[in-house]
């Protein structure tokens, strides 16, 4: 699990990072979570594990089939704002990155 972090990436995207680990990996998983943070680095995390969610994440976004439907803080649904409509997340540029997009050409 710590093989990503390793790299010091500015951005990490990781699905279910936490699935199938026991306790002990996935405390370090956080602690590893919180050192990016701490460096300002991104963690971008798909998880359908909501304790996980509050407890790792500052922000949440609700996707859907590509599209990004909901963007707001882990205070729950009324911090959730609507994305605007037509928005989706690509993977851009040489280096890569995750940008939002209108979906327009």
């Amino acid at each position: 699990m710590s093989r990503p972090f390793m790299i010091r990436p500015e951005l990490l995207i990781l699905d279910e990072p936490t699935a199938g680990l026991d306790p002990f990996i996935q405390l370090e998983f956080e602690h590893l979570c919180e050192e990016a943070r701490s460096e300002g680095r991104t963690v971008f995390i798909s998880s359908h594990q909501l304790p996980e969610v509050e407890h790792l994440c500052d922000r949440v976004g609700i996707i859907r089939e590509g599209r990004l439907l909901a963007v707001g803080s882990i205070g729950g649904a009324q911090g959730a704002r609507p994305a605007p409509a037509g928005d989706r997340l690509r993977w851009a540029g040489e280096g890569g990155s995750l940008r939002q997009s209108t979906g327009r050409p």
